[in-house]
């Protein structure tokens, strides 16, 4: 449901790794935030907006 919240997100699956990705396994962690970091376009929000969103909490559809 996270991915729901996040639309433009994405889950990334490293076999073997807990809970602490960026120790257990540093150089995938870091391909995978590379990737991400250049294919995806940023927020299109302003940062008032996002903190008016977090101060009344996400909702699946978009709308908070």
């Amino acid at each position: 449901d996270a991915l729901r919240a996040a639309p433009h997100g994405r889950l990334e699956v490293m076999p073997g790794v807990g809970h602490f990705p960026r120790s257990e396994n540093p150089v995938r962690f870091v391909e995978i935030l590379e990737d991400f970091v250049a294919t995806s376009d940023p927020a299109a929000s302003t940062p008032d907006e996002q903190r008016r969103r977090l101060q009344r909490g996400a909702v699946a559809d978009g709308a908070a």
